[in-house]
């Protein structure tokens, strides 16, 4: 039994429920959206150290890898959630 549920409201473009026998799988699909570079922290430069460099004392600032020096990336998730019933060994479920 598959049922495709659209929810219009905030970033969610839709939700997917997927029941197999006593198993619920939900996937829920988010817009992408723009946020900080983690990697940078938003400032689009990074520190580069030598490997030797145990102290960090002569770093090289260089443009972020991961935003190409913007900042921001862009970000889209998919959350899938699985719900199984819980068997306590020697129960009765």
């Amino acid at each position: 039994m598959m049922q495709k549920l659209k929810e219009p409201s905030g970033n969610i473009t839709g939700k997917e429920v997927n029941k197999e026998g006593n198993k619920r799988v939900t996937k829920t699909y988010y817009h992408p959206t723009i946020a900080l570079c983690r990697n940078c922290q938003g400032s689009g430069r990074v520190m580069i150290y030598d490997s030797p460099d145990l102290l960090r004392m002569n770093g090289k600032e260089d443009i972020c890898p991961v935003c190409q020096g913007s900042g921001r990336v862009i970000v889209s998730k998919l959350l899938e959630t699985v719900i199984k019933p819980f068997r306590e060994e020697g129960g009765l479920l």
